[in-house]
This record gives C-alpha cells, structure tokens and sequence, in this order.
C-alpha cells in the first residue's frame, strides 16, 4: 500500500481518467458521450511516448481585457484569436497547416514555451510584460451548462494541449490502441505564479479518457474525467492552486480508440488562469491529493473495498475544500468518511458513474489534524471472467478520492 505522497513514478500510475480532477477545478463543455466505455480488455498498457517536445503555442499570455459583454446566447464557442481575447478557447492545433516536410526527431529535454502574439501583428521577439486583466464572461457551452467566467483576480492564461511531434499536429490514435501519452512543457512563467481557475478543453470525447497536468515533483496540479466540466465550483476566493515556479510540466493523456474502425487526433488539454504578481496571492495555496485505495475485484463478484488512512497535518490544521472519487468502468459506488477522536461523520456517499465524474465542493471546508482517519469506499461489480486489479489502462480498476487542501506540504494520510 502506498502513501499518499506520490512518487513520479507512482503519479503516473495516477492517470486516471481524472478527474480532476481532479482536476478538481477545471471548467469547460461536456462533449459527445466517451466511446471507451463499452470496452473492458485485457491488452497490456501501451508504452508512453515520453520526453515529447512543447508547442511554442502551448504556452499563451493574453493581453488586458475589456470590460464583459452580456452573455451571448449558447452555441458553438468561438476560437481564441488575437483579436480576440475574451473567448475561453485555444485555436485548435488543426487551424495551422502542418508543415510539408517531416520534421527530424524531437529533442528529448522540452524547449521553452512562447508566448503569441500579443495583437494582429506578428509575435515580438521578446514576450509583453502582461497586466491584470478585469473579469471575462465567455460563451455558454454548447450543451447549455453555466457559462464560464476567469476570477477577477487573473492576470495570465496559459494553453497545455496534447500534440504529436510538431506543434501543429494533432496527436493520433490509431484503431483498436489505447494509448497513454505524455507531453512535455518547459515552465513558460517567470518566478512564482499562483493558479486561480482552470478550464479543460476537450478536443475529441470520442477517445479521451482523461488527462493530468503533474508537476516537475510528480505531484497533481489538475486533471479531467468525463463528467467533470458540467458543474466545477470555482475556488474559495482566499485560495489558489500550487505551480512550479521552474522546471518541465507533464501533461499526462490517457486515450482509448479500442472500438473505433479509424485513427482518431486529439488536441485535449487545459488552460490555466494564474496570479504572477506575488503580493496579490490568494491568502491559501492548495494542492491535490490522492487518497488511494484498494482495487482489485475478483471475477463474478460485488465487492466494497474500504481502506482507511491516518492523518499527518505537519503544519498543523489543514483544510480540505473538495474532493473527487475516481473509479473505472466497473465502479457502482463512492464514499468518504471522517473519523476524529472516535466521532464519526460521511463526507460522501452516492452511485458512481464513470461518465458522470465529479469534483465535490465540502461547504463548509472541512478541517482536520493529526491523527484523523479517512475511510475510502470503492464499490465494484465485474460481471467479466477474470480478476480486475489496480491499472492504468480502461479494462483495469483504480480506486482514488482526490482531496484539493491547504497548505501546500500540509498534509499526508498513510494507508494502514
């Protein structure tokens, strides 16, 4: 059993199909429903395809904004162009023409991210300073959920998208692979940056399981699940999420054409929204963690797996304010419990769907010290021939709650 503090190597076994995540505060629009989840299989994962150099489009600061518009009425969100920088998505990796020529290998260390042009002009050989911005209301999504808005507070956004090879191509996935890339940016702020909203953009539902933003450490920054755009919470405003202030970002993408009779691209990602002016910092600096538990479920069978974990808050008290189960195909049922000083309380207990994932703002925030227990519920039911364990790929199992709290290196909880 491991502890909650991931290795990078145990973060990768991380990807999930989250959730974020986990992504535990990324916005965005539900697509067509996820074509992985009629498949369970037992092929072995594919190998990542590592060390992928970044776009210099991954990287986008964008300039001052106007004062929002009323809310149009909902439709199709427009791309993100200069001109225009009040719309909530990037250009698509496809809006550029590939080069004719087949470019030579990659290097294997990821190169600075650049930033675009600040206006119609071609881009300057030096990056603008940005200046804070006031709040953007963008387009509804197609589906009719809540429009989504950037806090006041947010001074830069940056663009992560999945690629292959060149900045301009879209990563493909051929028919019948699952594949589980990761993709590579240099740190594209300068000093210490603190995250206030994420957005998720989900390019192709049809073959996107989910995806991950780790830090250089390995530690989750965010992520997304299928059903995680419809009802994201934005953070309390006296909280903000950690970035690195150096090193190489991964974007971890997990994708799934195992039914599909043609190769499939994909230009998924996510767009973070950050303070760059350290004296304007959110109050908190929160982190996600993942709160692991068993996942194996024997062939024919219902099972709960339960698995407790002790608290270790070295910092004192710490504050959770959200958390986010994450199962696979086979999971029926999610629950979290709170066990302090022989007082025993539910967090969380409701159905699991995989294409339903959700991050669950705690109102109020949840405190809790050394020495506290949480409880992780997984329910499964495999109606297959074999033995389902722990894995990464769609036929196998996890069983996560991923808990966003502060502070920053606050807070552990070891699996007995």
């Amino acid at each position: 059993m491991l502890p909650c503090s991931f290795s990078a190597r145990t973060s990768r076994m991380l990807s999930l199909g989250v959730c974020i995540l986990a992504a535990a505060i990324s916005c965005g629009h539900a697509e067509e429903p996820y074509a992985g989840a009629a498949a369970l299989v037992d092929a072995p994962p594919e190998l990542p395809v590592a060390d992928v150099p970044p776009s210099p489009e991954a990287s986008e600061v964008v300039r001052p904004m106007a004062e929002p518009a009323a809310a149009p009425e909902a439709g199709p969100t427009p791309e993100l162009t200069p001109s225009q920088p009040d719309q909530a998505a990037a250009a698509p990796a496809s809006a550029v023409p590939a080069p004719a020529e087949q470019p030579s290998a990659p290097s294997s260390q990821p190169a600075a991210a650049e930033p675009p042009p600040q206006t119609a002009t071609p881009a300057p050989t030096t990056p603008t300073t940005p200046t804070p911005n006031t709040p953007v209301t963008n387009t509804p999504a197609p589906n009719g959920t809540p429009e989504f808005a950037w806090p006041a507070d947010c001074e830069q956004r940056y663009v992560f998208r999945s690629y292959s090879g060149t900045r301009d191509t879209k990563y493909s996935v051929p028919a019948g692979r699952e594949l589980h890339p990761q993709v590579m940016f240099e740190v594209p702020w300068t000093g210490e940056v603190q995250a206030v909203a994420f957005r998720s953009i989900t390019d192709n539902a049809r073959i996107l399981h989910h995806w991950i933003l780790y830090a250089p450490d390995g530690a989750f920054i965010t992520g997304w699940a299928p059903g995680g755009d419809a009802d994201k919470a934005p953070l309390p405003a006296d909280v903000g999420v950690y970035l690195p202030s150096s090193g190489s970002l991964r974007l971890d993408m997990h994708y799934n054409n195992l039914t599909g009779t043609t190769a499939q691209e994909d230009a998924s990602g996510v767009e973070a929204c950050v303070i760059a002016t350290p004296s304007k910092f959110r109050k908190n600096t929160a982190v996600v963690v993942g709160l692991i538990g068993n996942a194996t479920v024997p062939a024919h069978a219902r099972v709960d797996n339960v698995t407790t974990c002790t608290v270790f808050a070295p910092l004192g008290p710490a504050t959770l304010i959200s958390h986010s189960p994450h199962m696979h195909l086979l999971g029926t049922h999610a629950k979290l419990e709170l066990t302090r000083d022989g007082v025993h309380s539910v967090l969380h207990d409701a159905p699991f769907i995989f294409d339903q994932q959700h991050n669950w703002p705690l109102a109020p925030a949840i405190t809790v010290k050394t020495g506290d227990q949480f409880t992780v519920t997984c329910s499964y039911q495999n109606n297959t021939e074999r033995l389902v364990t722990f894995g990464e790929d769609t036929g196998d199992e996890m069983c996560f709650n991923f808990v966003t709290v502060y502070p920053k290196g606050g807070f552990a909880c070891f699996p007995f």
